[in-house]
């Protein structure tokens, strides 16, 4: 047998339905735009996460990750323009100011911090 019925006799089938939810997605402008805050939240995780790094192994995962994410961010970026576009509207020049600066990887020096 051949999972998902037929018995092999031809391409599969599409189901009968879309599950609930994706068949509509609604409006895509402030869809997109709770996606950006989404990945610009993850990226200050990430952040935050390299800081407190205690291996360089664990802080360049999480410098990968937040170029990835600032990638992800500048695609969205970009689709929300084109959404605004065919919506006629005129897209936005910049709507947040971006905080660029240098982390260090750590030193191999493990400080231990105080639980409360």
């Amino acid at each position: 047998m051949v999972p998902g019925g037929g018995g092999g006799g031809g391409p599969p089938r599409p189901p009968a339905a879309a599950p609930h939810g994706l068949g509509d997605l609604g409006e895509l402008g402030p869809m997109l735009d709770e996606l950006g805050g989404l990945l610009r939240d993850i990226g200050e995780t990430l952040v935050v996460l390299a800081c407190g790094a205690g291996t360089e192994s664990l802080y360049w995962v999480c410098i990968d990750g937040v170029d990835a994410g600032a990638e992800c961010t500048q695609l969205v970026g970009e689709l929300r323009d084109a959404v605004r576009r065919i919506a006629g509207e005129r897209p936005e020049e910049a709507e947040d100011g971006l905080l660029v600066f240098q982390l260090d990887p750590p030193t191999g020096e493990v400080v231990p911090t105080p639980v409360a």
